[in-house]
């Protein structure tokens, strides 16, 4: 292969979906898990009520802001996965209709 050249080795696209597959579902089961149900569920306490008002705000907005960035990173992985198992079954398929094409060919020459 030359500078420039580039090829697509389903194996290799199967194994990094594969592994965004992985990373969400980890992704999911263990972080996600904690912030709705585990222990970062829980508001700490904010002492003094002057400030505590404030920081509740704050903390709550904080914690929204993490839990929708981290659903959004789950939906990209997921997406991301998807695309490439799309791209490795259309791979697939050209691969087979090349085939096809060079056989037809093959044959109309003899």
């Amino acid at each position: 292969m030359t500078a420039g050249d580039r090829s697509f080795d389903p194996d290799a696209a199967i194994d990094f979906s594969n592994d965004l597959k992985q990373a969400a579902s980890d992704l999911d089961a263990t972080s996600m898990t904690n912030l709705h149900s585990g222990v970062l569920s829980f508001m700490p306490a904010f002492g003094v009520p002057e400030i505590a008002q404030v920081n509740e705000q704050k903390y709550e907005s904080a914690y929204r802001t993490v839990v929708t960035d981290m659903q959004t990173l789950l939906d990209n992985l997921s997406a991301l996965a998807d695309s490439i198992d799309e791209a490795v079954a259309a791979e697939a398929e050209a691969e087979e209709a090349n085939t096809v094409e060079l056989t037809n060919f093959s044959a109309a020459l003899e």
